[in-house]
């Protein structure tokens, strides 16, 4: 039914697939999981593990195709413009080796190319979404650059703007691992806020861990999250550094 709905024959609305449908099942709560930052930092260190032509590639690169049905199967299109961008990426650094000329000419057209073309991918995925609706090009372009460029800026200041004016913050219930383990009922401040700024619209905002630490233990929220994405980033990175050296 997800592909159906990606090509346009599916008699179900894109809400009703990505939201509605299938809302409660194990595949789609075990979906929700990945989250942007963390799984492109996984996608590239897989993508870093690929070398042409190796058989010892096939899981690696088998890995990197899994993930990527996973976030695709939720139909959330930016996982589809950073996939490319850093497969792009990955590769041009494992061709063209950076003490080259001429890598940094072709880096130079990697980057632009990789933006039209991901601009482009979400064109198209933004067509499938509202076809039948009666969009005009004008309103899709503006859908498209609003989307990418200015939508997570302005839906983070309804956090601060909520909380803790209308809501006190969420602490444990914030966080729905710990709040599972705690017996408290987890709260989605991605669905809370759409719920009180725009009732009635099935969605989610989506804004990263600024938004997510600020609702659950305010400014000393942010500050929690942003050191725990440091030193994940970190992490990441010594041992992504660590197997290029290996290999």
């Amino acid at each position: 039914e997800y592909i159906r709905g990606f090509s346009g024959s599916s008699v179900f609305e894109y809400s009703e697939l990505r939201r509605e449908l299938y809302d409660d099942t194990l595949y789609v709560r075990i979906a929700s999981l990945t989250r942007q930052t963390t799984t492109a930092l996984l996608f590239s260190w897989l993508m870093s593990r690929v070398r042409p032509f190796r058989l010892e590639s096939i899981i690696p690169l088998g890995a990197a195709g899994v993930l990527f049905v996973i976030c695709a199967m939720q139909m959330n299109k930016f996982p589809f413009a950073y996939f490319l961008t850093l497969a792009a990426i990955n590769l041009v650094r494992d061709v063209v080796p950076g003490d080259r000329p001429s890598s940094g000419r072709i880096l130079r057209w990697l980057l632009p190319c990789a933006a039209i073309a991901c601009v482009g991918l979400l064109f198209v995925l933004y067509r499938i979404q509202y076809r039948g609706a009666g969009l005009s090009e004008d309103r899709l372009n503006k859908v498209v650059v609003y989307r990418v460029l200015f939508c997570s800026a302005d839906t983070l200041r309804l956090w601060f703007d909520y909380f803790p004016v209308s809501h006190p913050f969420l602490g444990v219930q914030g966080i729905p691992a710990l709040a599972n383990i705690m017996d408290v009922e987890p709260v989605n401040a991605t669905r809370l806020i759409p719920e009180n700024y725009v009732p009635g619209v099935d969605t989610t905002f989506q804004v990263g861990f600024i938004g997510s630490g600020f609702a659950t233990l305010g400014y000393w929220g942010i500050a929690a999250y942003s050191t725990f994405v440091a030193v994940f980033v970190l992490t990441a990175s010594h041992f992504m550094k660590r197997d290029q050296y290996a290999a």
